[in-house]
């Protein structure tokens, strides 16, 4: 990933990246299972697990319950665009709060949200 772009995401957005790449690799058919995922790209197993319910509720990936059950991407690769992804919630960092402001005007902001 270029150096400029990893600061922005978060390791959820990093890990979540890494799942679609994988999936991307498969064919269409096949179901990849979480802990093949997980070990494939050294991410801890929970973490995947939340990551990639996250990239289900997104729209990226479709899931299968129970013994045949796993992963896949919901469209073809081609489709799913990487600013997609990165632009995603769990991808992101918080934009930094303004240094000049004082902490209690940064909570009432907040507040306001």
């Amino acid at each position: 990933m270029p150096e400029k772009i990893a600061p922005m995401l978060t390791k959820k957005g990093k890990y979540g990246l890494k799942a679609l790449v994988h999936l991307a690799h498969l064919p269409p058919e096949r179901l990849a299972f979480v802990n093949d995922i997980a070990v494939a790209n050294n991410i801890p197993k929970k973490f995947l697990d939340a990551i990639l319910a996250e990239l289900r509720n997104a729209g990226f990936v479709q899931s299968r319950k129970g013994k045949e059950g796993g992963y896949r991407l919901a469209r073809p690769a081609p489709d799913i665009k990487v600013g997609h992804v990165i632009r995603h919630p769990c991808s992101r960092r918080p934009a930094r709060s303004d240094p000049l402001r004082k902490p209690d005007q940064i909570s009432a902001l907040r507040r306001l949200r």
